[in-house]
């Protein structure tokens, strides 16, 4: 019995043991290796999903020390999760106890998803490390992320005057150290405005060389900058500092604000005078050769400086503020609140078009905004049938009744013996499987079907181009899948071309929506997406058998041609006047070209084509794209179907939305990616092309794939931004400052 018991209590022990082994983390994993002191996400833990985004980390090593490469872990907005490696910034080799920062980049999944950080082998996929991140989740896709760098006093404020309904409200982050700003443009793909105050107090002075040029082409490939600048002008304005390509115009001199009539009447809000006394007055940059739009004069007599100028740089913006938003006395003015929400709005969508879009906005179809539309259309491939619910049931229903009543009633009928249910059950469940999966084949196919839609960007006067497409990939198998980032004529007719390949979200509560609450219901294997650059690859992507992928890809670089730039001009009637060249070397058919408030009528271009505008008819450009008709003496325009699929109408309405009324003619909004309206740049005194072309420029191929086993639909448009000539001051309106791309 004595002996009974030890072996027992032997036998508790090795168990307890293998217990405790099993239990406790392995070597390679071990939870010591590495330490997260700090992370930021975003902008001050502020970020969107569906958008790239920074990650600023502070680690620690372990006492051993840690080697390897950082990546982030997510997943995209079907809920599959997804690896962002590092850059070989993101490379660590820290001895023991050692601390460093790094900067990570990735794209932000629905608002649902968390954040990992894993440590693995330079070489190898095994996981060395990996924790959970203790961040806040990503906000809403549809709000406009605004940025305030430097100070901020009274922004706030501001912000809250500006209504708009809560979808499409301003999400404000501010920040207030240099080192936290990214050092990539795509770490800016979710704001769409900036709002730069360079006072004594600022941190403009502490800019990096490699963030500046991200701020730059933030600028030029659609970013809306608002830069407030007073008595740092003499610096930042000279003409070698960077910040002197954002001014329309050369420094001249300081002035002092000596008019408050222009501010009062712009915010609604006296100026009391006795806030300018001599010792306390805000100065105003004055500029040469200045190419903007003056949006606020300062009063007065005439030859006192603007106060706002507003030109477009790039596909772009830029806002200039002559005196610093943060003075004391206009921090002291009751009305610098409304000065500033004003200010804010500047080269955005009306707030009464944002209203009218969230009043009539379509829920039922799982989507609100017009990408989900687009989306929807180019999830239908032809040759591949949607087998509904109902067709299943009857199926379903079918085969009960087959091998329940009929079967009864014919054995009966036929005299045969109750036994032969044994065969018969069988042989009408092996003919319905062989039926299903013959239906299946015939309504899914057997090839690999890509619908694709691309829009190309170029603007004459800056040589600068850009590229956006959407690919929806099809597949009847299960499979793997690589993909690259393909442009076509890259180093001949674009250089320094960059870009990144990636999913493609779908703004909104609906199912599969970036804002939905619902998760996967199976596990998949990681794919990886590579970070943006010369080269951008998504490997390993899982299709499953008949289902489709919703992809995306961005690109930018120069072009090389240098078209015989002769600028547009208008006439004594406002309309187009001069002569346009097409100055690529593809023939662009269904031309349309718009500016101002009109449209005409190209039809198409052939390559070095030139035509004279003046033989252009002028028509109304909200009528035409709303396709107004007269009926009974009454201008009715043709009413917006939400899951129309004439693709062409949806895309002239997404490139410009804002020009047309767009949200209170569609009922729908355009804010998850409203840099591909051009409104703004119709409205400023620009020209804009539109033309298709036969063959696309940027593809997401498939590795292996072979020709034959692959069904693809394109469609292209390009849009050529021409500047035009003001008929009075004989000035382009577009800016005589390059910034590089």
């Amino acid at each position: 019995m004595l002996w009974s018991s030890h072996v027992w209590r032997l036998l508790l022990l090795l168990l307890a043991c293998c217990c405790a082994v099993a239990s406790s983390p392995s070597p390679a994993l071990a939870a010591d290796r590495l330490a997260i002191e700090s992370v930021v996400a975003g902008f001050d833990g502020v970020y969107k999903a569906g958008f790239w985004t920074q990650f600023v980390l502070r680690l620690k090593a372990g006492p051993e020390g840690a080697q390897g490469r950082l990546d982030l872990l997510t997943e995209d907005g079907d809920g599959v999760p997804v690896i962002y490696p590092a850059d070989d910034s993101g490379v660590i080799d820290l001895a023991a106890n050692a601390t460093t920062t790094v900067r990570l980049y990735a794209k932000a999944g629905p608002q649902r998803s968390e954040w990992h950080l894993q440590l693995r082998r330079p070489d190898e996929d095994q996981v060395l490390w990996s924790q959970r991140l203790n961040i806040s989740p990503p906000q809403k896709a549809t709000r406009e992320l605004l940025v305030t760098i430097g100070p901020d006093q009274g922004i706030a404020a501001a912000v809250n005057l500006v209504k708009r309904p809560e979808e499409v409200s301003f999400l404000l982050a501010g920040v207030k150290q240099a080192n936290e700003l990214p050092d990539r443009v795509w770490g800016y793909e979710g704001v769409e405005r900036i709002l730069l105050i360079a006072s004594p107090a600022g941190i403009a002075d502490d800019l990096t060389p490699p963030q500046i040029e991200a701020l730059e082409k933030w600028v030029l490939l659609g970013g809306k900058l608002i830069l407030s600048m007073g008595t740092k002008a003499p610096e930042l304005l000279a003409p070698t500092r960077p910040f002197s390509k954002f001014a329309p115009g050369n420094f001249e001199s300081l002035d002092s604000l000596r008019e408050v009539t222009g501010l009062a009447n712009y915010s609604g809000a006296e100026f009391p005078r006795r806030l300018l006394a001599d010792d306390r007055r805000p100065a105003v940059v004055k500029l040469a050769k200045n190419t903007a739009r003056v949006e606020l004069e300062q009063g007065g007599q005439a030859g006192n400086p603007p106060l706002i100028l507003r030109q477009m740089q790039g596909f772009g913006q830029v806002t200039f503020i002559a005196l610093e938003l943060d003075h004391p006395t206009l921090l002291e003015w009751k009305g610098h609140s409304r000065f500033v929400a004003r200010v804010l709005q500047l080269g955005g969508p009306a707030a009464d078009n944002l209203a009218a879009a969230r009043s009539n906005s379509i829920t039922h179809l799982g989507y609100d905004d017009l990408v989900g539309q687009l989306r929807a259309v180019l999830d239908q491939f032809p040759g591949v049938t949607v087998v509904s619910f109902t067709a299943v049931a009857m199926v379903a229903i079918l085969l009960l009744l087959l091998i329940g009543p009929a079967d009864y009633f014919v054995i009966n009928y036929l005299n045969l013996p109750r036994t032969i249910t044994w065969v018969t059950f069988p042989l009408v469940c092996l003919a319905f499987c062989l039926g299903t999966w013959l239906l299946g084949r015939s309504a899914h196919g057997n090839l690999t079907r890509i619908n694709q839609v691309e829009v190309v960007d170029i603007d004459i006067s800056q040589n600068l181009v850009r590229g956006t497409l959407w690919t929806h990939l099809y597949s009847p198998h299960a499979r793997s899948a690589q993909l690259s980032l393909r442009v076509q004529g890259s180093g001949e007719l674009w250089q320094e071309v960059q870009g990144v390949a990636d999913w493609q979200g779908l703004p909104g509560a609906g199912l599969g929506g970036l804002a939905s609450p619902q998760v996967a219901l199976d596990a998949s294997t990681p794919y990886l997406i590579s970070p943006p650059g010369r080269i951008s690859v998504i490997d390993g992507l899982p299709l499953r058998t008949a289902s489709s992928k919703a992809l995306s890809a961005r690109w930018w670089g120069k072009a090389t041609f240098t078209p015989d730039l002769t600028p547009l001009r208008y006439n004594t009637y406002g309309h187009l006047a001069g002569e346009l060249t097409n100055p690529l070397p593809i023939k662009l058919s269904d031309c349309l070209l718009a500016s101002g408030e009109w449209l005409y009528r190209l039809e198409a271009l052939e390559p070095g084509q030139k035509l004279q505008l003046s033989s252009l008819t002028a028509l109304n450009l909200e009528s035409r794209l709303q396709r107004r008709q007269v009926i009974d003496t009454k201008d009715l325009s043709t009413p917006w179907n939400p899951t129309d699929t004439d693709l062409t109408r949806i895309m002239h309405m997404l490139m410009l939305h804002d020009a047309v009324h767009g949200p209170k003619y569609t009922g729908m909004s355009h804010r998850f990616q409203p840099q591909i309206d051009l409104s703004q740049h119709v409205r400023s005194g620009r020209a804009v092309l539109m033309g298709r072309a036969e063959s696309p420029t940027a593809s997401l191929p498939l590795e292996g794939l072979r020709a034959d086993e692959l069904q693809a639909q394109t469609w292209t448009w390009y849009r050529l931004v021409w500047p035009v000539q003001d008929r009075e001051t004989d000035t382009t309106t577009a800016s005589s400052k390059s910034l590089s791309p």
